[in-house]
């Protein structure tokens, strides 16, 4: 591994379980980056740290075949035993994070995939020359394994004026709508503190980039540079609309919880309304839900509305 003293710009941080159709991609896209402005390709600018969660379909040998060959940019970590479903899911990125050498951390998970070389450039470029964003996202394609159908990430009516360059992202605007992929994001390393894994009981990629908006300006580039995957196997596969609907809920009740604050109140207030909206199709109860939201923002319209509904 490069020594604390080396000139390594980004660590790449890639997690893997069992992604042996996929992590070919995702390797190949991580060294066909090309380096900022002002660095030259044979620098060691960037490094690329993954971490195999034992993988058993094949990952592991793909992996050690690229390492060998590229022995002065990959560095992996194998586990002998699945540390995921030992419990340590929120520790998961953490076996690459601590390694970082990197003024920047990218990040992208073994079954999707970069498809922009110059991806890595424009990101840094803009934060090199703009201190003060803390994290860039880019526009992706979200692409249906098992279907092979790919759409677009919903990311288009942030885009009505055709801006050309990418638009400035608030935590109002990242609360209203899901802001690209993890697989695009670029954050200054800095900023990251592993204290807001232990604070959340169901840390979420949502919980890192909200701490991060919080901690500096966020801006989503225009342009598309890679491939979130889709298929039955990943971490959380193709989830039920109920476990969704679900699962969601909880996050923003406990990201409320611990961040009372007007953009986490609004962000509670919203989910709480899509389950209630969604209540009969998801087999949840409205009028339990529409208390709940009583309780949050006093509105008895709403309240009425909702209870008539029912």
């Amino acid at each position: 591994m490069p020594s604390e003293k080396s000139n390594i710009i980004v660590s790449i941080c890639c997690i893997t379980y069992n992604h042996a159709p996929f992590i070919s991609k995702a390797l190949e896209g991580f060294l066909m980056q090309e380096p900022p402005t002002g660095v030259s390709k044979d620098e060691p600018w960037y490094e690329i740290l993954i971490h195999d969660d034992a993988s058993t379909d094949g990952t592991t040998e793909i992996i050690k075949e690229y390492a060998a060959k590229y022995p002065d940019r990959i560095y992996p970590l194998y586990e002998a035993e699945n540390q995921y479903s030992k419990g340590k899911a929120k520790e998961i990125d953490l076996y690459n994070y601590n390694r970082v050498l990197g003024k920047y951390i990218a990040y992208c998970e073994g079954d999707d995939y970069w498809t922009d070389a110059k991806k890595l450039q424009k990101q840094i470029d803009f934060m090199e020359a703009h201190p003060e964003y803390s994290i860039t996202w880019t526009r992706c394609t979200h692409h249906d394994y098992e279907q092979n159908v790919n759409t677009a990430d919903g990311c288009g009516y942030l885009f009505k004026n055709n801006e050309v360059e990418g638009v400035d992202v608030t935590l109002d605007m990242f609360f209203a709508n899901w802001i690209t992929q993890p697989l695009t994001m670029v954050f200054r390393a800095q900023y990251y503190s592993s204290e807001w894994r232990t604070r959340y009981r169901m840390y979420r990629d949502m919980h890192e980039m909200y701490h991060l908006l919080r901690l500096g300006k966020g801006y989503l580039f225009a342009f598309n540079s890679g491939v979130y995957t889709k298929h039955s196997d990943g971490i959380f596969g193709k989830v039920k609309l109920a476990d969704a609907c679900k699962t969601g809920l909880s996050i923003a009740e406990e990201l409320y919880d611990k961040n009372h604050e007007e953009s986490t109140s609004r962000f509670y207030e919203s989910v709480l309304q899509w389950n209630i909206d969604k209540a009969k199709e998801i087999g949840e109860n409205k009028y339990s839900l529409s208390w709940r939201l009583f309780r949050l923002n006093h509105n008895w319209k709403k309240l009425i509305k909702n209870i008539v509904r029912i």
